[in-house]
């Protein structure tokens, strides 16, 4: 995921130092304006990419730990997935967990970090696909991925 945003960054990043000269002239929007747009999408999807690497340097640096802003995260969904019928999911503060409860905890750290990986692709695609809009060259780039 990480390197998915950091190729995304590098392509705006790309198009953005070429001067725009990578945009063809029919383009519905000027040179100058789909390079403004291309810059935005840079820097939203560089913001984005930064606090991605900065939580992962955080459980690096803690044992795998969530940072505390996505601890926050987890319980609030882990609250929200445990309150559906027959969710089985064992009360978050519980430490004496038997085999299956550990499994079925863990079952729901992978599936909160999955949607939150498809969410961060998710939006992304919505980066690129609105920086693209009326700019030819970025609907190539933004099609092609």
């Amino acid at each position: 995921m990480k390197v998915h945003l950091l190729v995304f960054v590098a392509i705006g990043s790309a198009l953005i130092a070429d001067g725009g000269h990578a945009f063809a002239k029919e383009a519905a929007l000027t040179r100058q304006e789909c390079a403004r747009k291309a810059q935005v999408a840079a820097g939203q999807l560089r913001d984005m990419a930064s606090a991605i690497e900065a939580e992962a340097t955080y459980a690096e640096a803690h044992g795998g730990a969530f940072s505390p802003e996505l601890t926050q995260e987890f319980v609030q969904w882990y609250r929200r997935e445990s309150a559906k019928a027959g969710s089985g999911l064992p009360d978050l503060g519980r430490t004496d967990l038997t085999q299956e409860e550990t499994r079925r905890r863990q079952s729901a750290v992978d599936r909160f970090q999955g949607e939150r990986s498809e969410r961060h692709k998710t939006i992304a695609a919505t980066i690129r696909t609105e920086a693209a809009k009326g700019c030819p060259a970025l609907e190539a780039l933004s099609a092609a991925k």
